[in-house]
């Protein structure tokens, strides 16, 4: 019996234009304005309704200016507004797109630098490396326990 090729075309169709889940494909991250599913200014209550549990930072450090969601680390400031999001390029297997350049789950700081372009020289400090890239709007980090690099944007 054969299948009806309408029905398939239908189905492909509805697939494709279905949008990806957060943590399906490549996250996004814009200079200045997101990563992923978080925005920054987003309050707490916009940030719970994304759909990712939000959690305190295991550290238990940083009270409730710190949440995590999913891989996303989130800062809030004083008046509860999301003031900068960062996530671990390794916690993507696709890695991630800031401002439409693909970043792997395993590029090197250098390497992320230079796909991003506009980056400052690095900053060799006691806890890792970082680089600040868009005027530091875009931050890069290279912890010295070698996790791996983190992409941080903030206002």
């Amino acid at each position: 019996m054969k299948t009806p090729l309408i029905p398939a075309v239908l189905l492909l169709a509805i697939a494709c234009s279905t949008p990806r889940s957060p943590d399906r494909g490549a996250p996004r991250g814009d200079t200045g304005r997101s990563l992923g599913p978080i925005h920054l200014g987003m309050t707490r209550d916009e940030v719970a309704a994304v759909g990712i549990e939000v959690k305190p930072d295991p550290s238990g450090q940083f009270g409730d200016a710190v949440r995590w969601a999913g891989p996303y680390r989130i800062v809030f400031d004083d008046a509860g507004i999301v003031s900068s999001i960062e996530t671990a390029l390794a916690a993507h297997t696709p890695g991630i797109h800031v401002d439409n350049r693909e970043l792997p789950p395993d590029v090197d700081l250098a390497a992320a630098a230079a796909k991003l372009g506009t980056c400052d020289p690095v900053d060799h400090a006691e806890g890792g490396d970082m680089i600040a890239c868009d005027s530091g709007k875009t931050l890069l980090k290279q912890p010295s326990d070698g996790s791996g690099t983190l992409v941080q944007i903030q206002r």
